[in-house]
């Protein structure tokens, strides 16, 4: 080349010779060498992790390893950069000459949002009696919930006590944080009372929260753990706990108060008892017109019909074994008599 300056792109060797205006040349200058150094490729950038992720989660992004130094696209200057935001991010390696790659692909990094701590609902009351239930609801609009006792239902329909909380999830399944907790209690039922006879009362085995029924219907005011028996009929006894959880109904028992307008009529008699269906009552005046009712311990009629004194033949073959009252009522009296049918 024959001009002043001349630019280099490649190695080369070089020396030069001027000419003045007589048309004389110098001496050949001393050589100088310029040595082109390539640059380093165009890196690839691996992503240690998943590209999306929710929020708290991580992903590492790495350079090639064994070049001088690194320079990616957000400043950081690292081989390997871990990232916890959203991000589109490239980068440039420099060799040991100083030299720089061109810069990398892209590589778009997401982190995706989690759901706001849920609020939990209850429907119903946050303490009941056995038997009962609340129903806790989750925010709606989500694909998915997880309850602290494993269900995944929108609503959660609690049974027992305990302290329940839950989280919802997205779409890219991301968990919210879990809600605040929120407690079930669950008050246990009184066990079922029994009555016992004393003499002319019934008493109840609890010694509180008694309410006494008559053939299925509750004496006004019968509340304390004894009663006193003022009429025929079948009686039993629910206790109610001081939350207001009630027992079951205690097993009826029937109680007959007998009555004799004119005790100086003979004693009625009933035969054979225990029968198999075919009962003999006596006792009647001869062509005394007799009527007769049978009821179940729950004081439900069972049959009915009449009969002519002195003896009347009842035929129970067609009910059911068990124990059942026989009300008799004459012209002049009325008794009631407890009789079992058995096959």
């Amino acid at each position: 080349e024959n001009a002043r300056q001349i630019v280099l792109t490649e190695s080369a060797t070089l020396s030069v010779v001027v000419l003045n205006e007589h048309q004389c040349f110098s001496p050949s200058s001393d050589p100088v060498s310029v040595t082109v150094y390539e640059k380093p490729p165009k890196p690839v950038v691996s992503v240690i992790g998943e590209p999306a992720f929710c929020e708290g989660g991580q992903t590492v992004l790495a350079a090639p390893s064994g070049w001088s130094a690194y320079e990616w696209s957000n400043g950081e200057n690292a081989r390997q950069i871990v990232l916890t935001e959203s991000a589109t991010l490239s980068v440039v390696v420099m060799n040991e000459h100083q030299c720089f790659s061109p810069s990398s692909d892209p590589v778009t990094v997401t982190v995706y949002k989690n759901p706001p701590k849920p609020l939990v609902s209850i429907i119903g009351e946050p303490a009941f009696c056995e038997g009962g239930q609340a129903v806790l609801a989750a925010p709606p609009g989500w694909p998915a919930y997880e309850w602290s006792n494993g269900e995944s239902g929108f609503e959660l329909i609690v049974r027992k006590s305990g302290s329940y909380s839950v989280k919802t999830i997205s779409g890219q399944g991301c968990d919210s944080d879990a809600s605040d907790w929120v407690s079930i209690t669950v008050y246990a039922n009184p066990p079922q009372p029994e009555i016992t006879l004393d003499g002319t009362k019934l008493i109840s085995s609890s010694d509180e929260g008694n309410q006494w029924f008559l053939n299925g219907a509750a004496i006004e005011d019968a509340l304390l753990s004894s009663l006193s028996i003022s009429e025929t009929g079948s009686y039993s006894v629910q206790v109610t706990s001081t939350e207001g959880c009630r027992s079951a109904l205690s097993e009826a028992r029937f109680v007959s108060v007998a009555s004799a307008r004119n005790t100086g009529l003979p004693a009625l008699k009933l035969w054979p008892n225990p029968s198999t269906g075919l009962i003999f009552a006596g006792g009647f005046t001869k062509t005394e017109a007799v009527n007769y009712r049978v009821y179940n311990l729950r004081g439900e009629q069972i049959c009915w019909g009449y009969g002519i004194g002195p003896v009347i033949h009842i035929d129970l073959s067609s009910i059911r074994p068990g124990v059942y009252v026989l009300d008799l009522k004459g012209k002049d009296r009325q008794e009631r008599s407890m009789l079992e049918i058995v096959r």
